[in-house]
């Protein structure tokens, strides 16, 4: 294995309003010699990814409340994608013995292809206070506030013909409250 790359964050922590923003570049690659793991050759594995862009600020408003936000991109991780299908057959069973009228997926080197680039945008507000004496934070935010759903994994169905494609994906919008008290 091996991974290089470059990093560069410019941050803020004085004020009413402070933050950062950070920018990452790198190559991470794997290689299993000696095995059926891309038959022993270089490849960029899963998590692999080329950009990744933070965009971090938090605003006091006053002594009680405070917003923030968080926008964050990605270049998409890699994922081995399938080339077509072929169909096998055992002579001891009877062609329609499995479900999948025995095709399989046919799939290309490993991680050969990138899900598309990914973008999400994260608010929230926190109003501080006393709950009986202690202080106490209430939150409310919204996590992927414009609900881009990024690619999670591909799933292929052989049951069906032709083959049925579908693409799993992370969470919509989600709005949370959350309530702390420190004691």
């Amino acid at each position: 294995s091996n991974a290089y790359g470059a990093e560069l964050m410019v941050r803020k922590k004085s004020g009413r309003m402070s933050g950062w923003i950070g920018y990452s570049l790198s190559w991470t690659r794997r290689k299993f010699p000696d095995t059926y793991i891309n038959f022993g050759n270089w490849y960029y594995p899963r998590w692999d990814r080329r950009h990744d862009f933070v965009v971090v600020s938090t605003y006091e408003i006053n002594d009680r409340w405070e917003i923030s936000g968080q926008w964050k991109y990605n270049t998409g991780q890699g994922y081995t994608r399938a080339l077509g299908t072929y169909t096998y057959h055992i002579p001891e069973y009877p062609s329609n013995f499995f479900n999948s009228e025995n095709r399989r997926m046919l799939f290309g080197a490993e991680n050969n292809y990138r899900f598309p680039a990914d973008h999400r945008l994260d608010l929230s507000a926190n109003y501080k206070h006393q709950f009986f004496g202690l202080p106490a934070i209430l939150n409310i935010s919204i996590y992927n506030v414009y609900s881009r759903r990024a690619i999670y994994y591909r799933d292929y169905n052989t049951d069906e013909n032709p083959v049925e494609v579908t693409d799993v994906k992370l969470l919509p919008i989600l709005p949370m409250v959350a309530y702390e008290v420190k004691f």
